[in-house]
């Protein structure tokens, strides 16, 4: 060993015969009140508007001439965004097509 390994060991020998002090007393964990995270109460609240929306807004009409109707509004928004001439021609040849398949449903 080298000279200052033992040094080391010299200066730190009394610490092996130092008395231990006593550790303190566990006891036992106070219970925390629990408390709910925020998102449960947004949860809550947004599933309490949409009952509230299901409730007071009137039932749509169900069946393929919603749905057709639905996609020509959905159409007509876009094609009103659409700069292309061509692609805009394209679109309006579906629109007239989605509006015939509105009059043979409706028959």
């Amino acid at each position: 060993m080298n000279d200052l390994d033992e040094r080391i060991r010299g200066a730190l020998s009394g610490l092996r015969r130092a008395p231990v002090p006593d550790p303190p007393r566990l006891r036992p964990a106070t219970p925390e009140r629990r408390s709910f995270p925020p998102a449960l109460f947004a949860a809550a609240a947004m599933l309490i508007v949409l009952a509230a929306s299901l409730t007071f807004m009137p039932l749509r009409e169900r069946g393929p001439a919603a749905v057709v109707s639905h996609r020509i509004e959905a159409l007509e928004t876009r094609i009103a965004r659409i700069e292309d001439e061509e692609l805009r021609a394209l679109m309006g040849r579906e629109l007239a097509l989605l509006r015939r398949e509105l009059e043979l449903s409706l028959r």
